[in-house]
């Protein structure tokens, strides 16, 4: 059991050093403008600015955790780019020990779940969520997707005890405020 923590520190690591190069990438023209550096709803955390956030829809998305967590970022650190890459590679981090957890849960295999989860931490689908700012919401709609699952697992096994279908359900409501995909989870 121990092995494991080891394991996945090691495939954490991994993951870190993988997608290092993208901390020293700045922001780009292609979606990181209307998104971040020129959208004033991250600007603040006012109270009138999470009223837009939460009440409205932004380019046609409903969206409102990931211009939540760039106002977050933005209040702490201004514009300052390496924030932004390592708060979406510490979130794939997060990811890939969730999908970890999810398969060990599913499979009963700790060995499947490892080669899963590495698979997830560096196959070059990941790239562009990870390493581009704007794609934060893949980061956010796959964490809270994931705990979803995860719950719903907890579920079924536990004799369907209520709370964990109401984590379910609130990690999938988390999910779709972050990304619109969330809603196949319903099926």
């Amino acid at each position: 059991m121990k092995k494991i923590y080891l394991y996945l520190s090691i495939v954490a690591l991994l993951t870190f050093l993988v997608f290092l190069p993208s901390l020293f990438c700045d922001f780009t023209n292609w979606d990181d403008n209307w998104m971040l550096t020129d959208n004033v709803l991250v600007r603040s955390l006012s109270l009138e600015n999470l009223k837009q956030l939460f009440g409205s829809i932004y380019t046609e998305n409903y969206q409102p955790l990931i211009f939540l967590s760039y106002a977050l970022e933005y209040t702490l650190f201004g514009l300052n780019p390496l924030v932004y890459h390592l708060d979406n590679v510490l979130l794939h981090i997060i990811n890939v020990l969730l999908v970890f957890h999810f398969i060990r849960l599913l499979s009963g295999n700790e060995k499947v779940a490892l080669v899963a989860c590495i698979f997830w931490a560096i196959h070059p689908l990941r790239v562009e969520s990870v390493t581009h700012i704007s794609c934060r919401k893949d980061q956010l709609y796959g964490l809270f997707y994931l705990l979803s699952l995860i719950q719903y697992l907890y579920y079924v096994r536990s004799e369907f005890k209520t709370k964990h279908i109401l984590f379910s359900l609130g990690f999938f409501l988390l999910s779709c405020a972050s990304k619109g995909y969330a809603v196949t989870l319903s099926l």
